[in-house]
């Protein structure tokens, strides 16, 4: 007669104990602000941090973004003032109008 088995058929240890790595994480762009100032400025938009980075995960970066607004500036001119228009009445105060435009 033989003698039985008498150990684990499997054995098992930990392994790879290191924590996984964590990207940072962002809440979505805000929208874009308006041109400060309207004429040669630049506009912004922001987001947040939700996750930092850890155990080797992608870093944070930048939180704010700003751009150069296009916006095309020129003093403003106005073309001359038309005739005046024929009085609404003939007596008893009238309105007579004459009316101009934004040359550039």
């Amino acid at each position: 007669e033989g003698v039985p088995c008498t150990n684990n058929v499997l054995e098992r240890q930990t392994c790879n104990e290191s924590p996984c790595p964590v990207d940072c994480a962002y809440t979505d762009w805000t929208n874009w602000s308006s041109c400060e100032p309207f004429c040669q400025g630049e506009k912004v938009r922001n987001r947040q941090i939700t996750q930092q980075s850890a155990h080797g995960g992608v870093p944070c970066g930048s939180t704010s973004e700003e751009k150069q607004c296009n916006n095309i500036c020129v003093n403003c001119t106005w073309t001359p003032y038309s005739a005046w228009s024929k009085c609404s009445k003939t007596c008893a105060g009238g309105m007579t109008y004459r009316n101009r435009s934004i040359a550039t």
